[in-house]
């Protein structure tokens, strides 16, 4: 007989291998188009699209005040409880708010792009770009509303075609435009990815049979005021993290230049875009499931140290492997150019590693719908990651940047920990804490041996070790699954003698 605890490391497995394999695919195409980027535009390209992101996600932040994420757990609480008209009505407002909050976000933006430009680049040069990204605000805040529907309901493989989709044909629109406008063709790009992801997403949340509703302001209001109260500790993350962005491109360019921007975009990039494989599927699927089972602090225990496990047993692999050939990916993905961003790899790849095992239990907060202290904590983080960073890069350059956020990685770890053991008396299971240990001591073993030892069998013997590590994880990941699993019965079509190492199972 199955036990439950393999069913729930398998549905969380389903869901981040679904969703972690389109990340994945988004992640190549992702690449391909930062690839073409590099070449067509430059370090300075990159940098300027970095630049108009970070400040479209900054008012998408502001504008859409957390409404899509908090609809997210309150349509998946709705359906709990087997209430449709509640599920209904919570899917009504939230695609009303959006809509609402989307022009207003449009509106922000134009009535700002002047001073903006003037602020961010020097001049006002950029303000027309700056207000075209306003209609991509409004675009971007109703898709979210349509994604938040699909995300509540759990279609998770609907997402991850979404997903993939989306980034196949922005990457080729995005590509067109660059070679043929080159720097002029990065709005146009925007813009069209931000209708693209709009169109599919639609389609998806229309496929989905919910009850029609038709609600008064009153009601609405009654909503809403549900809605905002956690949708607001979001918002302010959000504004948080984009802020952030913004802020470390602003001082970059003020400190250096526009190519130091677009170098550590690129780090970045390569860096969070791989993590994102498995930290996406949080969203996805396990805060739905948290939040379900938010009374009930064991359940919840349980929950977070399985996410953990499957997180680190995927994760392990992808950032052992991306510190080791680091400086093979620079060159596939960018140009000799971007060379100087291979310590800020490295040193992203340590953070998002952590953040692996940390963001599982900041879930915790936000399934317990402990706003305030969810938007006090990311507050702190915030002020000691920007502390960080004043203070470092004036000692390290660019690189400072990067340290700063592995080091914030480890505060916000710590942070996280102490709140989730008083909220749920979170501990980590005995399985859990040795899988933490050990693959930390194996991250920072690959950091200090790419760093200061420089011989070529140091690095045959890593390789040998990654491929070890990779073994290692998915005979792992079989061990924790139950037999009829998609995995399991995947890798039953490998051949005897693989099958019979990897699964455990000899029968499989």
């Amino acid at each position: 007989m199955v036990s439950n605890n393999r069913k729930s490391y398998g549905s969380i497995l389903k869901s981040t291998s679904l969703t972690g394999g389109a990340q994945m695919l988004s992640t190549i195409i992702g690449m391909l188009r930062t690839k073409f980027a590099a070449v067509l535009l430059g370090p300075a390209g990159i940098g300027l699209i970095g630049t108009y992101m970070a400040i479209q996600q900054f008012v998408i932040s502001l504008a859409g005040m957390g409404i899509n994420q908090s609809g997210v757990r309150d349509i998946s609480s709705a359906r709990a409880t087997g209430d449709q008209l509640r599920v209904a009505e919570t899917v009504y407002v939230v695609r009303k708010l959006s809509l609402w909050f989307g022009i207003a976000g449009a509106l922000i933006v134009i009535l700002i792009s002047w001073p903006l430009s003037r602020f961010t680049f020097g001049d006002t040069g950029h303000a027309l770009p700056i207000m075209a990204l306003g209609i991509s605000v409004m675009i971007t805040l109703v898709s979210a509303a349509q994604s938040a529907v699909v995300r509540g309901y759990r279609r998770i493989a609907e997402l991850a075609r979404i997903s993939v989709a989306g980034s196949a044909i922005g990457t080729l629109s995005a590509v067109i435009f660059y070679y043929f406008l080159g720097i002029n063709g990065i709005i146009p790009a925007i813009l069209l990815q931000s209708a693209i992801s709009l169109v599919l997403s639609w389609r998806a949340s229309r496929r989905i049979a919910i009850q029609e509703v038709k609600l008064s302001w009153s009601q609405i209001r009654v909503h809403a005021k549900s809605l905002l109260g956690l949708g607001l500790a979001f918002m302010w993350t959000a504004l948080l993290g984009a802020a952030m962005a913004y802020l470390v491109r602003l001082i970059l360019a003020r400190e250096f230049d526009l190519t130091a921007v677009g170098i550590y975009a690129a780090a970045y990039a390569v860096s969070v875009s791989l993590v994102a494989m498995v930290t996406n599927a949080m969203g996805a699927d396990y805060l739905p499931r948290l939040s379900e089972v938010s009374e009930d602090s064991n359940k919840m225990t349980q929950l977070v140290n399985e996410q953990a496990e499957i997180g680190i047993l995927l994760g392990l692999p992808m950032m052992f492997g991306l510190i080791l050939f680091a400086n093979v990916l620079i060159q596939v993905l960018f140009t000799s150019e971007f060379m100087a961003a291979l310590p800020m790899i490295h040193l992203f790849a340590l953070g998002c590693f952590v953040r692996i095992f940390s963001w599982p239990m900041g879930f915790v907060l936000i399934a317990k719908k402990r706003s305030a202290l969810f938007a006090k904590l990311q507050s702190a983080f915030f002020v000691t990651h920007l502390i960080m960073i004043y203070f470092l890069i004036r000692q390290f350059g660019p690189v400072g940047v990067a340290l700063a956020f592995f080091l914030n990685a480890l505060i916000s770890f710590s942070g996280v920990y102490v709140v989730a053991r008083r909220l749920i008396q979170f501990h980590w299971t005995a399985s859990a804490f040795r899988l933490v240990a050990f693959s930390s001591v194996a991250m920072l073993s690959v950091f200090f041996a790419v760093h200061f030892i420089d011989d070529m069998l140091v690095f045959v013997a890593f390789i040998i070790i990654w491929l070890a590590l990779s073994f290692c994880s998915v005979r792992s990941v079989c061990k924790l699954v139950s037999d009829d699993s998609r995995v399991i019965k995947l890798l039953g079509l490998l051949p005897k003698f693989l099958r019979c190492f990897l699964v455990p199972d000899a029968s499989v």
